[in-house]
Formats: structure tokens, C-alpha cells, sequence
């Protein structure tokens, strides 16, 4: 199987494959399946010795909830640095160009 990476932030800290095949990226196929009750509850059912074992969840709607509550929660931060990055970048470009306009603009008024 032959797969290529997505690159998800654009400082390169977070990257997701994309299988051959595939329309979409891992990361977002993941978060569609967490948000999708549907497909989870088939899951949980599907692994419900697993669920209980290890995470001590005996009731397939509770898994259902606090899975799709970390999912927002993580598309949160996710949407979050990638705000941060932008800003942090056009912040960075206008302290570069911020100078010029300034004394541009200074020598016009005077």
C-alpha cells in the first residue's frame, strides 16, 4: 500500500496520510468517523470487551459522548494553531512592511 503525507500545519509540526485510494487525509477521516454516532456506536459494539477492559466504559452512549466531545475539542485546537500560525506570519510581514508605509505616509502629512 502506497500512501503520501498531507502537511496539516503549515510550520510542518503536524503532517496526515493520505492511502492510495483515498479522497481524504487520515486525520480528516478520523474526525468525520468521531463525529458520526452512526459509525461510532457500530464501533463500540464491535469492541465493547475492549472498551470495557480497558477504559472501564460499560455503555455504549456514554463512549459515544465523550468521544465526540475530545473530537471537538481537538478540532478546536487544531483550528486554533493554525490561527495562531496565520497570525503569527502576518504579524511578522507587517512588522516588515510597517516601517516603509509609516515613514511614507509621515513625509506625506508633512
Amino acid at each position: 500500500m502506497s500512501m503520501t503525507f498531507e502537511k496539516i500545519i503549515e510550520d510542518g509540526r503536524l503532517w496526515a496520510v493520505i492511502y492510495d485510494g483515498e479522497s481524504q487525509n487520515a486525520l480528516d477521516k478520523l474526525f468525520d468517523q468521531w463525529n458520526d454516532v452512526m459509525w461510532l456506536r457500530q464501533f463500540f459494539k464491535e469492541n465493547m470487551d475492549d472498551l470495557t477492559s480497558y477504559f472501564k466504559i460499560t455503555d455504549v452512549n456514554d463512549a459515544i459522548w465523550d468521544t465526540t466531545e475530545d473530537s471537538e475539542r481537538l478540532q478546536c485546537l487544531n483550528w486554533i494553531s493554525r490561527l495562531m500560525l496565520t497570525l503569527t506570519s502576518c504579524f511578522a510581514r507587517w512588522r516588515t512592511i510597517a516601517p516603509a508605509i509609516c515613514s511614507w505616509e509621515w513625509k506625506r502629512l508633512v
